[in-house]
């Protein structure tokens, strides 16, 4: 099952579409006014492999066809992706079309498609024979959910061109992906996926093939409804592309009319050769222009990601993707261990969010959700507050050395309905309601825990482990606007106050500030001691973190002293009363003040 059997461009767009303006009129209106989506309905039949269904879908495809704008739009984004004499893998290639239109105008290449059914693998083939394509082009009988191991080596992209709303499951769909991503692990290839969006409204279901392919045989528009109906919703596709991919991953919906998506991943090395150009026909035709408009960076997307040519969004979540999309293997600060510091990279950053974000998904956390942190400054809290972030969750930071009389009242007023601690034992003095109030606890270490937390708790690993196969947020979801955290004052004039802070003020924050120290750079050592519960000390770590300063992580702040002789930072925040009271003792160690004291 799965692999694109009838995969014949299910849902095509035709020329004549342009006559139903009122059609496009009410899809587009009724597709961005409504929240909520129809549940998917996979397609009735797996294989399409009668003569009838066979012939249909390779007649809509024929060059100057109805379908044939769409490819000429698929051909431009892939022949970017392709360096001269490279190879095209095509998953759920039907009758082969795409590769027919794109072998012709692109002489240099070569390529090979998948399809469940034999009958438009043997009627595709017998095109190529006919167009004299057969020594550049080729179709198998094969599943996309495992064709890896029959990928060239030589494989330069992969192409999935409507054909993973087909597969039935999100396990076949993984499936799917997760071959893919084995074919680039082993040849570098890029990735090209085009598919449609499920609607929100019934009665798109009921416009599109009388808005899109009106003159079309009755099986083409039935199939162009199921397809619609089977659909992956933008942020399903989104996440399970993510997950295989990660920060080289990127998406794009098309807008007005938010029915169609793209997801692609650049090839391994940026500075290839582009392919080569090709004449491109009906390249002003209505439909061509469309998609042009609906996708206006969608053809230059995959390479310009590559070289960091998209801005990234003011948020949190945003920020760590552009930094480990520009610098992945860059360090980005020290994990303390038993044997002294381990350097960590942005990937490792990014990797350990991504999967926090997963965890927590597959716990049931919902977007606005208040999480309290409650660990020593660590390269985990950084990491734990970025993967709450890409979940869409808002931190509340909570400070280990207060009183659990204090922290019980800070929880509580915050409305927290999970946390994260070092380990299980940092809670045996807290109030058992306040435990209880929890939906659940995650836990840094594998120590053992009170039999009263055990039902609740789970070690961190052990989440990630048992969510592996779960679909991580959409971190498109998170905006500038939506808090990110709630910081606590300190308590000294009165009962602790909550402020909430957005992303987009973190963001600001980081970049005015970094401003104010050009200076500072990979060379520099920040010394992150402050309580990151502490509003002062996280947005220092961001601002050490934009300028790509790394970050020394201090458990306790009493041994700040000690670590001062030790780590010797040339970046050091401080309060007032420290600077007052630990001066002289300062100096024992410096012969001045750290340069960016």
């Amino acid at each position: 099952m799965g692999g694109g059997g009838r995969h014949a461009r299910a849902g095509m767009l035709s020329g004549g579409a342009f006559s139903h303006a009122l059609g496009l009129l009410r899809m587009g209106v009724g597709e961005n006014l409504l929240s909520r989506r129809l549940q998917r309905e996979p397609e009735p039949d797996a294989v399409m492999d009668s003569p009838d269904q066979v012939w249909a879908w390779d007649h809509q495809g024929q060059f100057e066809g109805p379908i044939d704008p769409v490819y000429h739009f698929a051909a431009r984004a892939v022949s970017l992706l392709v360096p001269p004499n490279g190879f095209v893998v095509d998953l759920g290639c039907g009758t082969g079309r795409f590769l027919t239109h794109l072998a012709t105008l692109r002489p240099d290449l070569h390529g090979l498609g998948f399809d469940l059914s034999p009958r438009m693998v043997a009627v595709g083939n017998q095109n190529f024979h006919e167009k004299g394509l057969s020594a550049r082009v080729s179709l198998r009988v094969g599943d996309m959910t495992t064709f890896a191991a029959e990928a060239p080596p030589e494989t330069d992209v992969v192409v999935s061109l409507f054909s993973m709303h087909h597969l039935p499951t999100a396990a076949l769909r993984d499936a799917a992906l997760r071959e893919i991503a084995a074919v680039r692990r082993r040849t570098g290839a890029s990735v090209w996926i085009f598919d449609l969006v499920r609607p929100r409204r019934p009665s798109t279901v009921a416009l599109y093939p009388a808005v899109f392919s009106p003159g079309a045989p009755d099986s083409f528009r039935l199939d162009s409804a199921n397809s619609l109906k089977a659909a992956w919703t933008f942020q399903e596709l989104r996440g399970a592309v993510q997950s295989f991919f990660g920060v080289e991953a990127h998406g794009v919906v098309s807008r007005g009319i938010p029915l169609f998506q793209v997801h692609g991943v650049a090839p391994r090395n940026p500075d290839l050769s582009p392919g080569v150009g090709f004449g491109l026909v009906n390249e002003n035709g209505h439909l061509f222009r469309l998609l042009r408009n609906l996708f206006p960076t969608v053809v230059l997307a995959p390479v310009a990601e590559s070289r960091g040519g998209l801005p990234e969004p003011d948020t949190l979540p945003g920020f760590l993707l552009g930094k480990t999309r520009r610098s992945p293997d860059v360090r980005f600060g020290f994990e303390a261990t038993e044997q002294g510091r381990r350097p960590v990279s942005w990937q490792e950053l990014y990797d350990g969010a991504r999967d926090l974000a997963r965890g927590l998904a597959w716990l049931g956390m919902r977007a606005g959700d208040r999480v309290g942190i409650l660990m020593p400054n660590s390269f985990a809290w950084d990491m734990a507050q970025f993967g709450i972030h890409w979940a869409g969750g808002i931190v509340v930071g909570l400070d280990p050395f207060m009183d659990p009389n204090g922290l019980a009242d800070i929880v509580k007023r915050s409305q927290c309905t999970g946390l994260i601690i070092q380990k299980g034992d940092d809670l045996k003095e807290w109030d058992p309601a306040t435990r209880d109030g929890f939906n659940w606890i995650l836990t840094r270490d594998r120590s053992p825990h009170g039999s009263a937390l055990r039902s609740r708790v789970m070690a961190w690993s052990d989440l990630s482990e048992a969510a592996e196969e779960g679909n991580v947020p959409p971190m498109e979801k998170v905006r500038p606007e939506d808090p990110a955290a709630i910081i606590y004052t300190s308590g000294t004039t009165g009962r602790p106050k909550g402020l909430s802070y957005s992303h987009g003020q973190f963001c600001q924050v980081r970049r005015t500030l970094a401003q104010t120290f050009p200076g500072f750079g990979p060379n520099d050592l920040a010394l992150s001691w402050l309580p990151l519960s502490n509003l002062f000390q996280r947005i220092f770590n961001l601002v050490a973190m934009e300028l790509n300063v790394s970050c020394v992580y201090l458990a306790n702040p009493r041994d700040i002293m000690s670590a001062l002789s030790r780590v010797r930072p040339t970046l050091l925040i401080g309060v007032p009363r420290f600077l007052r009271k630990d001066d002289r003792g300062y100096s024992l160690f410096f012969p001045g003040p750290p340069s960016g004291f």
